[in-house]
């Protein structure tokens, strides 16, 4: 089964930690990476990556010039900001996850590039924690599931169903619409359940929701790929 992996990243970071994880995909996982960066290209060249403008992606530039002139849009509200309602920033990943998944192909991989791998992952058990299912992420209760690492499998109809919505969101600016936030994860929830398609649930214990494995929105550690990668999430990334 092949395999490709997707992200972009801030350029601002390639040094302190995006080279390093980068450089850890291609030590663990045997796949292609599909990378869309910002400026110029990254001097890390490999057979296995292959290296994407982020504006040239159809109909990204668009929006980013209408967030730019809509405060709000950024999570600009008067003198506070609210990263929940930052469209401009986090609807990166979902025109890279969107322009990716149009050549289809078998299993797609996000990572964020804050996601560190430090042991080998095979191809085979990716697809075995999808349980069958079109998609696999983090859910947590009574919040917004984690996307730092979220698996598709593009031969099923209803991945290609959610991406056609996931994309129509932004391109018909629904997004703002939204009433809990603007930002990729509760984009990813909204029309994984407008599109009525099953998730497979990362975190241990599966749906229990009164299981001790919630007891932090961190739920990555405490999964089974804990034991393969490490997220580096918010200040963490810049102390590892």
């Amino acid at each position: 089964m092949e395999l490709r992996v997707v992200s972009t990243y801030d350029p601002a970071n390639w040094g302190a930690f995006v080279q390093r994880n980068i450089r850890s995909w291609l030590e663990h996982l045997d796949a292609e990476f599909v990378i869309y960066h910002e400026g110029a290209e990254p001097p890390l060249q490999r057979d296995r990556i292959v290296w994407r403008q982020w504006e040239d992606i159809p109909g990204a530039q668009d929006f980013m010039r209408e967030c730019e002139g809509f405060p709000p849009a950024r999570g600009i509200f008067g003198k506070s900001y609210d990263y929940n309602f930052d469209a401009w920033k986090f609807s990166r990943k979902v025109f890279a996850q969107c322009d990716a998944a149009d050549e289809g192909g078998e299993l797609l991989l996000w990572l964020d590039s804050d996601v560190e791998m430090v042991r080998s992952l095979s191809t085979e058990k990716i697809s075995e924690l999808l349980t069958g299912l079109p998609m696999a992420t983090y859910q947590r209760p009574g919040y917004h599931s984690e996307t730092g690492v979220v698996i598709w499998d593009m031969r099923q109809r209803e991945a290609q169903e959610f991406f056609r919505g996931y994309r129509a969101l932004y391109e018909n600016r629904r997004i703002f619409c939204l009433p809990s936030g603007w930002h990729d994860c509760w984009a990813l929830d909204y029309v994984a359940e407008k599109t009525g398609m099953p998730v497979a649930n990362l975190t241990r214990g599966g749906r229990d929701f009164q299981s001790p494995h919630y007891q932090s929105l961190h739920v990555v550690p405490d999964s089974e790929l804990g034991a393969y990668l490490r997220h580096d999430k918010g200040m963490r990334k810049h102390a590892a």
